[in-house]
């Protein structure tokens, strides 16, 4: 195994550190995703509304309209949900152990 100069191993030769899932990691995690899965709900529905209201769209149009703009505003909140995941996963993994 090669050493750096200063006799130290690689990073990528260092194990991986575990990472602690207290209260605060759920709570972060829970609370950036709830943050952003609202900005994306309230876009979504102000398009439907604004549709509905500017086409004058009946119930079976907004139904169609609800079907093509719904499934990718749940995509997205999952979306989110991973991400925040792997971010904080990431800092938790790269922060000093105490």
């Amino acid at each position: 195994m090669s050493q750096s100069p200063a006799g130290e191993t690689p990073a990528a030769a260092k194990p991986a550190a575990s990472v602690r899932y207290d209260v605060s990691f759920f709570a972060t995690v829970i609370g950036a995703t709830v943050l952003a899965a609202v900005a994306i709900w309230i876009f979504d529905l102000g398009v439907l509304w604004a549709l509905a209201g500017l086409l004058g769209l009946r119930v079976v149009g907004l139904t169609i309209a609800a079907l093509v703009l719904v499934p990718p505003a749940i995509w997205a909140t999952g979306a989110v949900a991973v991400l925040a995941w792997k971010a904080e996963r990431t800092l938790r993994e790269q922060a000093p152990q105490t």
